[in-house]
């Protein structure tokens, strides 16, 4: 056996075992995709000690045999992604089979948001994504998931947003980060048109729809702090529906950031200070409370908010 084929086998024994760092991953890495903030140099990622994003508790996407077929086949995704979700709209895409990287330029004419889906290998393999000097990266998946794929935003209200970008992909083995070209391997990137956003909370484009968890959510309520202060609690009741949960900070510095659900760290938070978005996750029908709170001094452009969603009607 060469060293190929036994670095093949051992992560194939590898899957077969739970993967408890999955979600962190896959909620890491949302959590950094959500947003470049064009107009803030320094962009603080979070801590994946911190375990991350996008925990938001951001849930892996659900996936299914059958994702292709809710697709439209002849879409220049080729069903990899969908036409359309949220608002959002699909501008333009490249699928690549058997290959390990792969490359999407478009040329929007407004605030765009991009996507990327690594299928066909599972989690033995990382997908990278780099657009405009963002990084990021996610595991990837057997089949195609029904949510979906997460990727930045360039939403940010200036001429930057309007012009063409390049976002470029590639695989990497998820064990020692060395290049990959599996065989079995499909790409899908794509560019999608962003709706007027409704709202504006701690400095971040709050959309009317989003999808996760394989469900719509639609914008029920959004909360603020004062600017300068190092802690945010709020409180909302969804009644007898169950209401997802977003946190966003913006702040000149990499303080860490802890969020707590009905008093329950969420090891799936922001992280750090900066100009970040973090899904936290869907939960139960009632009353909750969040507090957020920044380890350590808070500099004067600190701004702490939530978003509160419901299922769409």
């Amino acid at each position: 056996m060469n060293i190929t084929e036994l670095r093949s086998g051992l992560q194939e024994h590898a899957d077969d075992l739970q993967d408890l760092a999955l979600h962190d991953r896959v909620a890491g890495a949302r959590r950094r995709a959500t947003s470049i903030r064009r107009r803030r140099t320094a962009i603080a990622v979070g801590s994946l000690a911190l375990a991350l994003p996008l925990a938001v508790v951001a849930v892996p996407a659900a996936l299914t045999d059958d994702a292709d077929e809710a697709h439209t086949a002849t879409s220049p995704s080729e069903g990899l992604l969908p036409e359309s979700f949220a608002g959002r709209t699909l501008l333009d895409a490249e699928v690549a089979r058997g290959t390990g990287e792969l490359d999407l330029t478009v040329t929007p004419e407004g605030p765009s948001q991009w996507a990327a889906t690594c299928s066909g290998v599972g989690r033995a393999y990382t997908l990278h994504q780099s657009i405009d000097g963002w990084e990021g990266e996610s595991p990837c998946g057997v089949v195609v998931p029904v949510d979906p794929p997460w990727g930045p935003r360039l939403d940010e209200d200036d001429t930057e947003t309007i012009g063409a970008h390049t976002m470029r992909v590639w695989i990497t083995w998820a064990q020692d980060g060395e290049p990959a070209d599996p065989e079995d391997a499909v790409l899908a990137v794509g560019a999608y048109s962003l709706p007027a956003p409704v709202a504006d909370v701690a400095g971040a484009a709050v959309y009317g729809l989003e999808e996760s968890e394989g469900t719509s959510w639609q914008l029920a309520h959004t909360s603020e702090s004062s600017t300068g202060v190092r802690t945010l609690t709020a409180s909302y009741d969804s009644g007898p529906l169950p209401v997802f949960i977003e946190a966003l900070t913006v702040g000149s510095s990499d303080s860490p950031v802890d969020v707590y659900v009905d008093g329950r760290l969420q090891a799936n938070s922001p992280g750090r200070l900066g100009a970040d978005s973090c899904w936290l996750g869907s939960f139960p029908a009632g009353r909750h409370t969040v507090r957020m709170t920044v380890r350590g001094p808070a500099p004067a452009d600190t701004r702490l908010g939530l978003v509160w969603r419901t299922p769409a009607r």
